[in-house]
């Protein structure tokens, strides 16, 4: 950690700035979160998805490129209270269930880097931590500028989550990032929380972020600010007749549903494309966080073979459960393992060779809390997230 005069929000891009191509023409999107790990000392979380194709710098911080830094506001001060060096990401392929769209297409390929870093924070006034880095990849059909347009990955924690120890939620699982087009398109773009607190889910924009000016990449206007700039942020700008509400060309609208994450639509032109979304945190009826999610997606021509299955969310019900839980499962044309897991990934139980195609789990021994159905077949693995209040 690096002692500097810097303040709070963060965000999404890290690129080479000291080879000939400084611009980082292949990050995708992003988001971060936070975990209280107890006397005033939080553990953060930033995850940036990279294109593998897309011929920008790696991730910043990995060996040979620039190095990556987080900044960090208190309340309203503009002055950075700390400014902190990122180590390197662990880095890894986005999986892609077998028979999801876009599954076997060797043109789509995304990469996951993982950011963490602690930070001690108290007191009462918020903390905003702020990554920014430009440029994107250039060919968003759906911005203004896309090579010139930058991201700012940032979250805030308000003293109301300081004062209970609050932990923000966190991504439930990769969302699906490529459709095909003229095809229907559903993905859970959920996030899961530790605490149990309630989260809704809309439609927010980008925020941009970062410089084009690659002489001096970490100057205020440079693709890599060293600090990252303090809030207010400016949204990305959108092409005509684009919006952040309506951010894909569709036969209907794309649609975020509000309590449960699921994003669907079917989009009808082929291209890569900028959204995002904002996933806030109620408890007893208090706002305690909005994170916010910088995605895109890919909408690709290759049709599905015939031998290929759609990827099918499982369907719980009820859900919320109490005493028991109906999973409709997958037509798998042969046997199917269950698994029952919980928020820390333990595997509670496990039922092996199932045929039929509704299965029913008893949750009245079960405490209150978040779990995991997971379905494995010959096909794939399928996972929808439990929720058991009592």
């Amino acid at each position: 950690m690096r002692p500097l005069f810097y303040s709070f929000p963060v965000l999404f891009f890290s690129w080479l700035l000291f080879l000939p191509n400084a611009q980082a023409a292949h990050i995708l999107g992003g988001y971060m979160s936070y975990e209280c790990m107890g006397n005033d000392n939080y553990k953060f979380k930033m995850v940036l998805y990279r294109d593998c194709f897309g011929g920008g710098a790696p991730f910043d911080s990995a060996p040979g490129t620039i190095e990556g830094t987080v900044t960090i506001y208190k309340g309203s001060s503009t002055i950075p209270l700390q400014n902190i060096v990122l180590a390197a990401p662990s880095v890894s392929p986005v999986a892609i269930v077998q028979g999801a769209p876009c599954s076997g297409l060797s043109q789509f390929c995304v990469e996951e880097g993982i950011y963490t870093f602690e930070v001690l924070l108290s007191g009462a006034e918020s903390y905003h931590v702020v990554y920014q880095r430009c440029c994107g990849a250039n060919n968003f059909s759906n911005l203004e500028n896309p090579a010139e347009t930058g991201m700012t990955i940032y979250t805030e924690v308000t003293p109301s989550a300081m004062a209970i120890c609050n932990n923000s939620p966190t991504l439930f699982t990769s969302p699906l990032l490529c459709a095909l087009v003229n095809q229907s398109y559903f993905s859970d773009f959920s996030f899961i929380d530790a605490d149990g607190d309630v989260l809704t889910y809309e439609f927010c924009p980008p925020f941009d972020g970062g410089g084009t000016d690659q002489t001096n990449a970490t100057g205020p206007n440079g693709v890599a600010p060293d600090p990252d700039l303090p809030p207010p942020f400016s949204p990305v700008t959108f092409a005509n007749p684009f919006t952040f509400l309506n951010p894909i060309p569709s036969s209907s609208a794309f649609s975020l549903d509000a309590n449960t994450g699921l994003f669907k639509g079917t989009p009808t032109v082929i291209s890569r494309y900028i959204f995002g979304y904002c996933i806030n945190e109620f408890r007893n009826g208090q706002l305690l966080s909005s994170s916010r999610f910088y995605g895109f997606m890919e909408v690709a021509p290759f049709p599905l073979s015939t031998n290929e299955t759609r990827h099918t969310k499982l369907k719980i019900s009820p859900n919320p459960a109490s005493t028991e839980v109906f999973v409709e499962l997958p037509q798998t044309g042969g046997h199917c393992n269950i698994e029952l897991i919980d928020i820390s990934e333990r595997k509670i139980r496990e039922w092996s060779g199932v045929e039929s195609k509704s299965f029913r789990i008893a949750t009245l021994d079960l405490p209150s809390g978040i779990y995991f159905i997971k379905a494995s077949t010959g096909q794939g693995a399928y996972l929808a997230k439990l929720v058991i209040s009592k």
